[in-house]
C-alpha cells in the first residue's frame, strides 16, 4: 500500500501586485523607488503595507508611468493601486474604497482592478483599513528609506519597467 501525503508550506504568502511612478510632491516622499535597486518608501508604501501585512499578503511593487500603471489595472496585470481618484472611467475597470479623508475634503481611496483575483475580497480589504487618526501619522512621518517600513520580513521583488532588478522573488 502506497500513502501519498500533500506537503504544503503553510508560511507561504498571496502575492499582490501594485504599480506606480515615483511620486514626491512638494518634498513630501509619497513612493520613492530608490535608484540603487532598493525597496520603494514613502507614506502611500506604508498605507498599502498596512494593508498588505494585516492580509498576510506579499507585496510585488512595479515602478512605471501612471498612464502604464492604470492600462495594467485595466487588463488585470496590477491588483491594487493606492490614492488613486475615482474619476473618468475608471470605474469600469477597479472597485474604489475610500481610506483617508482629507481636511481640505477630498479622499484617498485604494483601487482593486475588477479582472483582478482579490476582486472579490473588497470586504477583506475594507475591514483591513485603519483609522483615520493612524493614516494621518503615515502622511506627517518622514520616510528616508525602506528601512523606514515593516515589510514583514519578506524582500519583495521589484520591477521597473518590466525589467526585473530585484531578483529574490521565485516567480
Amino acid at each position: 500500500t502506497i500513502i501519498l501525503f500533500g506537503i504544503s508550506n503553510i508560511y507561504a504568502r498571496e502575492t499582490i501586485k501594485s504599480c506606480n511612478e515615483n511620486l514626491i510632491v512638494n518634498g513630501h516622499k509619497y513612493i520613492v523607488f530608490p535608484e540603487d535597486g532598493g525597496k520603494p518608501f514613502g507614506s502611500d508604501v506604508e498605507v498599502i503595507l498596512s494593508t498588505t501585512n494585516k492580509l498576510k499578503l506579499k507585496l510585488i511593487f512595479e515602478e512605471d508611468k501612471f498612464t502604464n500603471c492604470l492600462d495594467k489595472m485595466r487588463k488585470g496585470e496590477i491588483d491594487i493601486m493606492v490614492g488613486v481618484s475615482n474619476k473618468d472611467d475608471r470605474n469600469n475597470y477597479m472597485i474604489f474604497y475610500p481610506y483617508f479623508n482629507w481636511d481640505t475634503g477630498g479622499s484617498s481611496s485604494f483601487a482593486i482592478s475588477k479582472k483582478s483575483k482579490f476582486a472579490n475580497d473588497v470586504d477583506k480589504f475594507k475591514n483591513a483599513r485603519l483609522t483615520q487618526e493612524q493614516y494621518a501619522r503615515f502622511y506627517d512621518t518622514k520616510y528616508n528609506n525602506e528601512d523606514d517600513h515593516d515589510w514583514d520580513g519578506e524582500d519583495p521583488c521589484r520591477v521597473i519597467l518590466n525589467r526585473v532588478v530585484r531578483m529574490s522573488c521565485n516567480q
